[in-house]
């Protein structure tokens, strides 16, 4: 008999073809051959391969966020930390405000400036000029308005009024007094601080030199340092 699938000449017994590895069957009345084709497939076993790859790619997949995560989070610290660094060298760097209190009001010190305290005097100084400040009992609109009786009041204690004069100094109102007493050359400044509190600074040379009116600017920077 031959083989149905690939026609090779097969003994009448054989059960598989030698030809093509098909099963061969002899059935029916007129031995009619039947031959059946049977395929070896291998049995699937990568369910267990499949897993373990599953897994080494989760592991790798959180080591690869957790390093950046951890590279990140360093990185946060390691910036944070210079942020203060810098913060702290720039606060090193820069004076210390010194403040006073004039009145109810703190006033920010110029950083050329020092102050002191004597004999229940408050003084701020530089290397040019001696700054007292106390309050007064006038305000601008009154010292405007009494002149003779304010010069006089000076004159009384003393003091020789050479100059009397309102001016306005940087958006500020202000009486600007000179004169001398004992040979010393003086300079006060009337003023109010934000239209509330009039006050008077008493300003001379630190070296009891020659008196500059330039000096009355120092005091009005003061004023404009009120909080």
């Amino acid at each position: 008999m031959k083989c149905k699938y690939c026609g090779k000449e097969l003994n009448n017994t054989a059960t598989i073809c030698d030809g093509c590895g098909a099963k061969v069957e002899s059935v029916g009345i007129n031995n009619e051959v039947k031959t059946e084709i049977i395929y070896n497939y291998p049995k699937n076993n990568n369910t267990g391969l499949k897993a373990i790859i599953v897994i080494l790619l989760l592991i790798i997949i959180g080591g690869v966020g957790f390093g950046v995560w951890y590279f990140n989070s360093n990185q946060e610290e390691k910036n944070e930390t210079e942020e203060k660094s810098k913060k702290e060298e720039k606060k090193e760097e820069t004076p210390k405000e010194n403040t006073i209190i004039i009145d109810k009001y703190e006033v920010v010190l110029p950083s050329s400036f020092s102050y002191y305290s004597y004999d229940n005097n408050n003084y701020i100084q530089n290397d040019e000029c001696v700054i007292t400040y106390l309050k007064y009992n006038y305000t601008y609109g009154q010292m405007l308005n009494n002149k003779e009786t304010i010069i006089n009041e000076f004159k009384a204690k003393g003091f020789n009024v050479t100059s009397y004069e309102a001016k306005n100094i940087d958006g500020y109102d202000c009486i600007l007094v000179t004169g001398d007493m004992n040979d010393i050359e003086y300079g006060y400044l009337f003023t109010d601080i934000k239209n509330e509190t009039p006050i008077y600074f008493v300003i001379s040379s630190s070296t009891l030199g020659d008196f500059n009116q330039a000096w009355f600017n120092y005091a009005v920077q003061l004023v404009k340092n009120v909080k």
